[in-house]
């Protein structure tokens, strides 16, 4: 949703492209809300909305699949890179718990880490909405990496803990 807003969006209201996902629980809370987890399934392409007499919205559309670099040593660099400055970040945060960590070194699924950076790190709306809409991995792996990366040098320097970390090119 671009906006959020109380009470139905309307279609115009929301992105084309979001993401499918599959509700795992709902749970009603003292606050007369609801808490939702829901676990993401595939980038999804709306093609068209529509409203039913009931006043829900239905979509239909399709899955929109990642497109791999075709240079697979850049990829795996990145895949890399991405990795190390994860676990780098992830160890100055306290209460960070090591299973986290390990997770962290064995995804070997470049598209599951950008998605996971993407989806905890302090970013803006419209930039998480536009690495949604890249389908590019390479390319979403540059952009977190570029983020993290000035991030964390603003961070660590403000510390003088470590060096300002290599770009990647």
């Amino acid at each position: 949703q671009r906006v959020h807003t109380n009470g139905d969006p309307e279609p115009e209201d929301l992105f084309e492209i979001g993401t499918l996902a599959k509700i795992e629980s709902v749970t009603d809370t003292e606050s007369n809300s609801r808490q939702i987890v829901v676990t993401g399934i595939a980038r999804y392409r709306l093609a068209e909305l529509q409203r039913e007499e009931d006043g829900h919205l239905v979509g239909r559309g399709e899955i929109v699949s990642d497109v791999l670099g075709t240079d697979t040593v850049r990829t795996e660099a990145l895949l890399n890179n991405l990795k190390a400055l994860s676990r780098e970040i992830l160890e100055l945060l306290p209460g960070v718990s090591e299973p986290l960590l390990r997770l962290i070194d064995r995804v070997d699924d470049a598209s599951y880490l950008t998605n996971l950076c993407a989806a905890y790190l302090n970013l803006p709306l419209h930039d998480k909405q536009a690495l949604l809409e890249n389908i590019r991995i390479d390319s979403r792996m540059t952009i977190l990496l570029d983020f993290m990366l000035n991030r964390f040098t603003r961070v660590v320097s403000g510390l003088q803990v470590y060096p300002e970390p290599m770009r990647p090119n």
